[in-house]
C-alpha cells in the first residue's frame, strides 16, 4: 500500500515536513524510470516518456525499475523487435541537472544491425488538466510555428527548440543538441528513430529549461518523501481470489438473470440494448485477452466465471483470441480460418460457464489477423505477405479482399461451430452479446500508407483497382485530367498505374482545407475510394455473419 495514490494518477499526498521543494522539479516515475513528471509547486503539469513501436505499429515496451543512488539517473533497457533476428536496440537514458534551472536528458541508442521500427520517440506534453496554451516551435531551417493545445494528430518540420506555454501551468523550454524530426499525437513526439534504425550508435541530448529553480528527483528516497501510506487501521484487503461460495454482504451474483440469454438474445433498439422479449439490459463488463484469458483451463474457467458473477459482472469481451496458438491464441498453426481443437474446447467450456452464471460474452476476435501457410492457395501473393509483413495483415486487410475472405470465413466457421457444452452453435447462442469485426483497425488509420506499399504484387493490384474506379467515375482520361488539373508523368488510365494517396493526414483538417482545384479533387477521389473499400469489406462481413444465423449487435472496430 506504500504507493496507494501516486503521481502517475496525478493525485499526490506530499509530506511537507520532509520536502524542501524548488518551484519546479522533475520526478522519476516509481514504476518506470523512462517516464518523468514535471512538477510545478508539487503539482504535475507535464510529462516526458520514451516509447516505441516495431514494424506496423507493433508496441514494444520501454521500461526500467532502476533508480539513482546519487544525483544522476543512468538506466538502460533493450528495445526488442525480434530477438531471433537480432533486431534489438539498446536504449540508455541519462538524466542530470546541468544548472539551477536546467535538467538534461540524454538518449543513447545502439544496435549491432539494422532494426526496422515504426518509430522510437521521446514524448513530451502537458497533463490533461493543463492542456491549454500552445507549443512554440523553432525549426531547423530558422522558421517558427505554433501549435495550439490541446493537440490532435499532426506533423511539423524538424525542430531544434520548443517552448511549452501552458495557460495555467507555466512555461518549459526544450532544446535539442541537433535538430530532430517531430510529430504530434496528443503529445509531441521527438523521433529518435524512424522507419529503420541503422546499425551503430546515436546520441540525442535534450536540455529542459524551467522558468525558476528546478530539482531533479530520481532516488528511492525522493519517492518516499513524496508519498505517504493512506491506509488506516480500519482498512481491509480486497482479495479477488476468495472462494465465491463464501457468504458476503456485497456479493451480487444473485442479481444476475441466469442463464444469460434466458430472455432471448441481445438486440439494438434505437440507442439501447434490449433482450428479445423486450427487457432492457445494461452491461457492466470486463475484458479478457489471448488464449489464456479467453480459453482458460476448465478449473480456471469455473473459478473466473464465479468470481465475475460474484462482483456483478454481466458481460465479458473476449479479445484477440484468434492468434495462432504459438502466438498466445487458440488459432490453428496452419490455417487462419480454423481454431485449434483443444483451444476451441476450452473456449467453448468457458462460454458455457459464463452463460450459466448469467454473464454474456462478446467477440473481439482479431487484432492483427495472421495468415497461415495453409492459406497460400487462396492468396494472390502469400510469399510477399510473409516476406514483407511477417504474415501480419494489420491495415493491409482493408485493401486486400482475399485476406478479408479468410477472416470472414474464420468468423463464420466459429459461428457455425456447435458448442458441445451448450448444445448450441455460437450463432444460435443468445449469450453472445455482440461481434466486433476487427479491433483498432480502419482504412483511415495512419498505418494504411505502409500497408498499401508493402507487397509489390498487391500494390500493383490495389493501384489497378483505383485506376478502374477512376475510369468508371470519369469515363475518359481527358475528363480525369481536367478534374485533377493534369496527371503525373507516366500515369494513365490505360496503364492502370494511377496511385492513390493513402496517408490519411492529407485528408484531414491540417491539410485538406488548404488544397484547391485539381490537387484537392485528387485527394477527395482517393478518400472516396478508400471509404468505399472499407464499406464493401464490412458489408460483406456483416452479410456473412447474418447468413450464418447470428442476429445480435455488430460493431466495426
Amino acid at each position: 500500500m506504500r504507493y496507494a495514490i501516486f503521481c502517475l494518477l496525478c493525485a499526490f499526498f506530499f509530506r511537507q515536513d520532509t520536502l524542501d521543494a524548488e518551484e519546479w522539479s522533475a520526478l522519476v516515475s516509481p514504476s518506470n524510470s523512462f517516464e518523468f513528471k514535471l512538477l510545478k509547486k508539487q503539482t504535475p503539469v507535464a510529462h516526458l516518456t520514451v516509447a516505441g513501436w516495431g514494424p506496423n505499429w507493433q508496441w514494444v515496451g520501454v521500461s526500467s525499475h532502476d533508480k539513482a543512488t546519487g544525483s544522476q539517473l543512468d538506466v538502460s533497457t533493450k528495445f526488442v523487435v525480434s530477438r531471433d533476428r537480432g533486431e534489438v536496440i539498446d536504449i540508455r537514458l541519462q538524466v542530470r541537472r546541468t544548472g539551477t534551472r536546467q535538467i538534461q536528458f540524454q538518449y543513447d541508442l545502439t544496435a549491432d544491425k539494422d532494426v526496422p521500427v515504426t518509430m522510437l520517440i521521446a514524448g513530451l506534453g502537458p497533463e490533461k488538466e493543463f492542456a491549454r496554451g500552445r507549443w512554440d516551435l523553432f525549426h531547423a531551417d530558422g522558421s517558427r510555428s505554433e501549435v495550439k493545445l490541446p493537440v490532435g494528430t499532426t506533423s511539423r518540420p524538424p525542430i531544434k527548440r520548443a517552448v511549452l506555454r501552458m495557460t495555467d501551468g507555466g512555461e518549459v523550454e526544450f532544446t535539442l543538441d541537433s535538430p530532430c524530426p517531430i510529430a504530434f499525437d496528443g503529445d509531441m513526439r521527438i523521433l529518435l528513430a524512424d522507419g529503420l534504425f541503422r546499425a551503430g550508435h546515436t546520441t540525442t541530448k535534450m536540455t529542459v529549461t524551467f522558468s525558476d529553480d528546478a530539482d531533479l528527483l530520481v532516488t528511492e528516497e525522493d519517492l518516499q518523501n513524496l508519498s505517504r501510506t493512506v491506509a488506516g487501521p480500519d482498512w481491509f484487503p480486497l482479495d479477488m481470489n476468495i472462494r465465491p461460495g463464501l457468504p458476503s454482504v456485497i456479493a451480487m451474483d444473485g442479481w444476475l438473470d441466469k442463464p444469460a440469454g434466458r430472455r432471448g438474445g441481445v438486440r439494438m433498439v434505437g440507442d439501447q440494448f434490449q433482450l428479445e422479449d423486450g427487457t432492457p439490459i445494461r452491461f457492466w463488463g470486463t475484458n479478457l485477452s489471448y488464449g489464456s484469458g479467453c480459453a482458460p483451463q476448465k478449473d480456471d474457467a469455473e473459478a473466473t466465471a464465479a468470481r465475475f458473477a460474484r462482483y456483478g459482472v454481466n458481460c465479458v469481451r473476449l479479445h484477440k483470441f484468434s492468434y495462432p496458438k504459438n502466438h498466445n491464441g487458440i488459432g490453428d498453426l496452419n490455417d487462419a480460418t480454423r481454431m485449434d481443437p483443444d483451444g476451441q474446447d476450452r473456449m467453448d467450456y468457458f462460454a458455457s460457464q459464463l452463460a450459466q452464471r448469467g454473464i454474456y460474452y462478446a467477440w473481439s476476435h482479431t487484432f492483427r489477423f495472421q495468415i497461415g501457410a495453409g492459406n497460400r492457395d487462396r492468396l494472390v501473393a502469400y510469399d510477399e505477405i510473409e516476406q514483407y509483413l511477417k504474415g501480419d495483415t494489420y491495415a493491409f486487410i482493408n485493401f486486400a479482399e482475399d485476406v478479408q475472405d479468410l477472416m470472414i470465413d474464420m468468423v463464420v466457421n466459429l459461428l457455425k461451430h456447435r458448442n458441445p457444452h451448450t448444445g448450441k452453435s455460437y450463432a444460435e447462442d443468445p449469450a453472445l452479446a455482440f461481434i466486433e469485426l476487427q479491433n483498432e483497425d480502419d482504412i483511415f488509420f495512419f498505418t494504411s500508407e505502409r500497408a498499401f506499399n508493402a507487397c509489390p504484387t498487391y500494390r500493383k493490384l490495389f493501384t489497378a483497382k483505383f485506376s478502374e474506379w477512376l475510369a468508371k467515375k470519369y469515363v475518359s482520361e481527358a475528363a480525369l485530367a481536367e478534374a485533377w488539373g493534369g496527371l503525373q508523368a507516366g500515369e494513365s488510365l490505360a496503364a492502370k498505374n494511377i496511385t492513390p494517396q493513402t496517408n490519411p493526414w492529407y485528408f484531414g483538417s491540417d491539410n485538406l482545407p488548404k488544397q484547391k482545384g485539381g490537387p484537392r479533387q485528387r485527394l477527395l477521389d482517393a478518400s472516396a475510394w478508400m471509404h468505399e473499400l472499407q464499406n464493401q469489406f464490412y458489408s460483406r462481413f456483416v452479410r456473412a455473419i447474418r447468413d450464418a444465423g447470428y442476429q445480435g449487435p455488430i460493431c466495426g472496430s
